[in-house]
């Protein structure tokens, strides 16, 4: 059974279940972990595991039983990889609220420097705001989702931050530049989503350019 102090221990954390055998197995985890852990981030699952015991159930404190874990013929850490990796999680409220946040200043932080108004970059509140009036951020595809908001929050009349580059001038080249960006005195303006596309073209045709390096938008004045 728990102690008290083990209940407390308890509160910031998620349950993994995996169900195998006709049998239920359960590990008390920590959720900012387990998210990295499950996206590919090296962590010790030291730092995953509230601890190390594998329960029938966590909530009521029933360990599984040693005949139970055997029907794995596995080693004990072997067992809590397998949960780790194939069990489902039962979401605290702490783990939505961490991963909501998580994806949202990811969001702000790739949109942070590929988004301009009037030339100067936004603040993270102004960004906030603005993210806030074309998009309802979800935990999912960060980059999906900033794609998304910049093509949205370009027809509100915000700027895509380009990419300078030097090229040798053809007219393919100056008909693509023309179509996805600028053409200036010594230089192209690329928009940054038409990059690939750009640079694909670049090899393919077997033109030399050298992306310069660019001058960045000052950033909002906070009064």
């Amino acid at each position: 059974m728990f102690t008290p102090l083990n209940q407390k221990k308890l509160v910031n954390v998620s349950i993994v279940t995996l169900k195998k055998f006709g049998r239920r197995y359960e590990l008390a985890v920590y959720p900012n972990k387990l998210y990295e852990y499950r996206n590919g981030m090296r962590t010790p699952l030291s730092e995953i595991l509230q601890t190390d015991t594998i329960y029938r159930s966590v909530s009521k404190g029933e360990i599984a039983r040693q005949g139970d874990l055997d029907l794995f013929c596995r080693t004990h850490e072997e067992i809590v990889r397998e949960i780790l990796d194939s069990g489902y999680e039962q979401k605290s409220e702490a783990t939505r609220v961490y991963e909501q946040e998580k994806t949202e200043r990811e969001i702000v932080q790739i949109l942070r420097n590929k988004v301009t108004r009037g030339g100067r970059h936004l603040s993270e509140a102004s960004l906030r705001e603005a993210i806030g009036k074309v998009h309802n951020i979800y935990v999912g595809n960060s980059k999906k989702q900033s794609q998304e908001i910049l093509s949205k929050l370009e027809k509100m009349g915000f700027d895509r931050v380009g990419v300078r580059v030097s090229v040798e001038m053809s007219d393919k080249v100056a008909e693509f530049v023309k179509q996805n960006g600028e053409i200036h005195d010594g230089y192209v303006m690329i928009r940054s989503d038409c990059f690939p596309r750009f640079k694909d073209m670049c090899e393919k045709e077997k033109v030399r350019y050298l992306i310069l390096r660019r001058e960045e938008p000052e950033d909002e004045e906070i009064c």
